[in-house]
C-alpha cells in the first residue's frame, strides 16, 4: 500500500509541473509574433544571381521578403 501511495504522489507532481510549463508555452505562443522562419530558393537567373523568398509566421500575421542574394559557390 505504501508504494502505491508513493506512486500517487509523484503522479500528482509530474503533473502539476506538466501543467504549469502548457500553460506558460501557450501564453509565449499567444504573445510573440514569430514562430517559423524559412528560406526558399525560388529560380536562379545564370550563374551569380539567385532569388529566394524568406517567410516569417506567426499566429498574427506572415511577413514574406522576395530579394536578391550573390550565389556563392565553393570550389
Amino acid at each position: 500500500m505504501g508504494r502505491n501511495c508513493r506512486y500517487n504522489e509523484c503522479l500528482a507532481v509530474v503533473t502539476g509541473i506538466s501543467s504549469a510549463i502548457s500553460l506558460v508555452c501557450l501564453c509565449i505562443g499567444l504573445s510573440t509574433d514569430s514562430w517559423l522562419y524559412t528560406c526558399e530558393r525560388l529560380s536562379e537567373d545564370g550563374v551569380h544571381n539567385v532569388t529566394y523568398r524568406n517567410t516569417t509566421t506567426g499566429l498574427w500575421r506572415k511577413c514574406v521578403d522576395d530579394g536578391m542574394a550573390n550565389n556563392i559557390m565553393n570550389l
